[in-house]
């Protein structure tokens, strides 16, 4: 039995925001759900297909742990790894500074924007946000701050039970500038019960 029998809602949602992106379009979407309500599987199902078409798009994956938050950049790095070495060009090799989510963030902006300039996709998912590690969330705020009119789609998960995830969301969090939401029930709920909605960008 196919797991995603109920969520063509949720996946017709995600491909519209993948359509907008590919047309230069920053996209920043937040799946919402308790747990098991399969939002990584849902992303994961959202993007098979992007890396068989040939076309230099490509998706970059991290995961967010709770007990991993003190670890600096934890988040960027795994994201990183989706990358050649040469393309990200050893950003986290260098020294700390006070400043370094700023010098990491503008190095992210460079690589994806080389990206971009191509014409190429670049896909960032980032499993239970909320719990992603400082540094990494400053990094992800900078960049995307200035990523807005390129070929950019950001699915961040959010568990349900993190309160206030995105309307508590500070300057140094990626979750304020969530475009569009997808919220998910629970399987045996009746599919009117999930909502997916567009926001509207927020003024900085």
């Amino acid at each position: 039995m196919d797991d995603f029998v109920g969520r063509q809602p949720e996946l017709a949602f995600l491909a519209g925001e993948l359509e907008r992106a590919r047309a230069g379009q920053l996209r920043v979407v937040t799946v919402e759900g308790e747990q098991g309500t399969g939002k990584t599987s849902l992303v994961r199902r959202s993007l098979e297909g992007l890396r068989a078409a040939g076309s230099g798009e490509r998706v970059l994956y991290a995961s967010a742990d709770e007990v991993e938050q003190a670890v600096p950049f934890g988040v960027v790095s795994q994201l990183l790894d989706g990358l050649s070495a040469d393309a990200h060009d050893g950003l986290l090799a260098q020294p700390a500074a006070p400043a370094e989510p700023i010098r990491v963030g503008g190095a992210l902006v460079s690589v994806v924007g080389r990206r971009a300039a191509g014409g190429r996709l670049t896909v960032l998912v980032v499993d239970d946000i909320p719990w992603a590690d400082l540094s990494s969330q400053q990094v992800l705020a900078f960049a995307l701050r200035r990523l807005r009119a390129d070929p950019v789609l950001c699915l961040f998960t959010v568990p349900s039970t993190v309160a206030g995830a995105r309307s508590g969301a500070t300057n140094a969090s990626p979750l304020q500038y969530a475009s569009a939401v997808a919220k998910l029930m629970p399987p045996h709920y009746t599919r009117a019960a999930s909502q997916s909605h567009r926001m509207p960008w927020p003024r900085i």
